[in-house]
């Protein structure tokens, strides 16, 4: 039979105090840990907005390149099927909202003036769009001289 003084085991002091510390150092590891983990996914999202938001800019390009943009018919159409200013577009091209969907010119100055279509020499549809996140992506389509 084992008497106190030779049993083996903790007291209850031990215990209260390693519970306390591993609380403390557990919450501790909560604050700095926690944010990491909820908010890694937050890059991720933002990056695959903006690759499809490159995807949609791409679409267009690759349409504007296949269009014979010196008919001014196809260099219409294209701007109308960008869409208007301020709308949300899901269509061929992605999911975008278009931000800007005009003709600009550039002066000597290189300041920038709107314009309108087929004024030489400059002949350029100025497309900004934004994805979910608000993120913007410009693209110069530069009409080809006749």
């Amino acid at each position: 039979m084992k008497t106190p003084e030779t049993a083996a085991g903790f007291t209850l002091v031990e215990i209260v105090v390693t519970l306390l510390i591993a609380g403390v150092l557990g919450a501790s590891l909560y604050q700095y840990m926690g944010s990491a983990l909820t908010g890694s996914s937050v890059p991720v999202k933002r990056l695959k907005a903006t690759i499809d938001l490159q995807a949609v800019v791409e679409n267009i390009v690759g349409d504007f390149e296949q269009r014979n943009p010196v008919v001014e018919s196809d260099w219409t159409a294209l701007r109308n099927d960008i869409g208007a200013p301020a709308t949300e577009q899901t269509n061929a091209y992605g999911t975008y909202r278009v931000v800007r969907n005009e003709y600009i010119r550039f002066a000597g100055t290189g300041a920038e003036a709107a314009d309108t279509y087929g004024t030489p020499p400059d002949n350029v549809l100025r497309v900004t769009l934004a994805n979910s996140l608000d993120e913007h992506l410009t693209a110069l389509l530069v009409r080809p001289t006749p």
